[in-house]
């Protein structure tokens, strides 16, 4: 009998070991996250902060060069509704980690992820697009024929080419990032 509780007692004792050794990865696992988090957050703003100057550097730059002023509006207007939406598929305030459970942020996290994939296939064309007619402003006080010309749409050709990549790399480490936070909040639920 006494060897029964005992063995009892151990596994209460040995229960209540692995409830705290779990709470305590948790503990830290949200911390990760939080970090990992914060960066994400980060950039969105940055996005706050440097599109203001753009849209100045815009501005002046198509008030110098005789360039209509729609380019750096319709950038103003572009930049808004991409903040708007960033905050919506990339922010999450790290109040609301520490009030929810770990499932439920990896939920979030990946709907993020899907919700950023639609924005990007709208956001993405209409932003090389816009610089594309940006590009085609600048160049329309020019006389550009025969080797001008091809040498005006390979340099075009270039800026879009930069800037669909730039789009692509940054996509794809903040998607690497959200994959990453949610596989380690996976694996600590297993």
């Amino acid at each position: 009998m006494d060897e029964l509780k005992k063995m009892q007692n151990q596994m209460e004792l040995l229960k209540q070991s692995l409830s705290d050794s779990r709470i305590a990865n948790q503990h830290l696992l949200k911390k990760v996250v939080s970090q990992k988090i914060s960066s994400l957050n980060r950039i969105v703003w940055a996005e706050v902060i440097i599109n203001p100057i753009l849209i100045l550097l815009i501005a002046s730059f198509c008030a110098a060069k005789g360039i209509s002023l729609w380019f750096p509006g319709i950038f103003m207007i572009a930049s808004i509704i991409d903040i708007i939406i960033d905050f919506k598929t990339m922010r999450i305030p790290l109040k609301e980690i520490a009030g929810h459970s770990l499932i439920s942020i990896r939920k979030k996290l990946l709907k993020q992820k899907r919700q950023r994939k639609i924005q990007n296939m709208v956001m993405a064309p209409l932003a090389l697009i816009w610089i594309f007619c940006l590009f085609f402003e600048i160049l329309k006080p020019f006389d550009l024929t025969g080797v001008n010309l091809t040498i005006a749409w390979i340099m075009c050709g270039i800026v879009l080419l930069v800037t669909a990549v730039v789009i692509v790399w940054l996509n794809r480490k903040l998607d690497e990032t959200t994959e990453e936070i949610a596989s380690e909040i996976e694996e600590e639920e297993k």
